[in-house]
């Protein structure tokens, strides 16, 4: 048997509509335990080298996903508490938000694996299956923002969304010239144009859909 106490979600687990979330969240704490337990085998100092260079490289990207890997997991465990609250409550609105809390739960649960997997990939200078792992990032936290209708806080950025202020011919400044720009702070917006890019998205979004 697998306790999950600490999660503060005991119990919570026996509600039919919440095994979808309980499940994420046993993979998110397998993916817990594993994480840092492997050691790497002994490498020889040009291979060492050549890691330490890529983790540099790309230190805003790692420094990012231990962050919000910590966050998420306390998120998951914060809105499934939430959802057992809700679920056992009297008052019929707050019953109402239990799905929501058990959905968001969920979402954050995954967000937390894909961090994991992500700080995996990067432990082994791969890199292309952690852009899958990006890109599933943006989608699930548009789906968390449909929900809260806030936008989900997220310091770096994805490989996609450094190859679209590139071309939107953003400047970026780090400290130093090895480490790549995937730190929000890194990049001089241009607000203004920004704000406008947006709305014409959103304008051709809808004329597609009408």
């Amino acid at each position: 048997m697998i306790c999950i106490d600490h999660l503060s979600i005991s119990g919570w687990c026996f509600g039919r509509r919440s095994l979808p979330a309980v499940l994420s969240l046993l993979l998110l704490m397998a993916c817990t335990y594993a994480y840092g337990q492997v050691e790497n085998p002994e490498i020889d100092d040009f291979t060492r080298k050549i890691l330490d260079d890529f983790k540099l490289s790309y230190v805003y990207l790692i420094k990012g996903n231990e962050k919000d890997y910590e966050e998420n997991k306390k998120r998951a465990a914060f809105y499934a508490e939430k959802g057992k609250k809700a679920s056992a409550s009297k008052n019929r609105a707050e019953q109402a938000k239990a799905k929501d809390f058990e959905t968001l739960s969920k979402y954050y649960g995954k967000l937390a694996i894909l961090n994991y997997t992500i700080l995996e990939n990067f432990e082994l200078a791969k890199t292309n299956t952690a852009k899958i792992c990006m890109n599933r990032i943006v989608e699930i936290e548009k789906d968390i923002s449909k929900i809260t209708r806030k936008p989900v806080e997220r310091d770096w950025l994805t490989f996609d969304e450094v190859a679209s202020y590139r071309a939107k011919g953003y400047k970026y400044k780090t400290k130093d010239p090895k480490i790549r720009p995937f730190s929000r702070e890194n990049w001089k917006i241009d607000e203004e144009k920004e704000a406008a890019d947006d709305k014409r998205n959103r304008s051709s979004t809808k004329k597609r859909t009408n």
